[in-house]
């Protein structure tokens, strides 16, 4: 996957119309991952 690609996932993800919700969306990067808290969704 290309670094660009991967930008405009993490973007995407990061929304919270991704989502459904009108909250926001907090990011957590660990060494190996990033999770995406978004209301009641991990």
């Amino acid at each position: 996957m290309s670094e660009e690609t991967q930008t405009n996932i993490i973007a995407f993800l990061a929304q919270p119309s991704s989502y459904g919700i009108d909250g926001k969306v907090d990011v957590i990067e660990t060494h190996i991952s990033r999770v995406f808290l978004a209301g009641e969704y991990v």
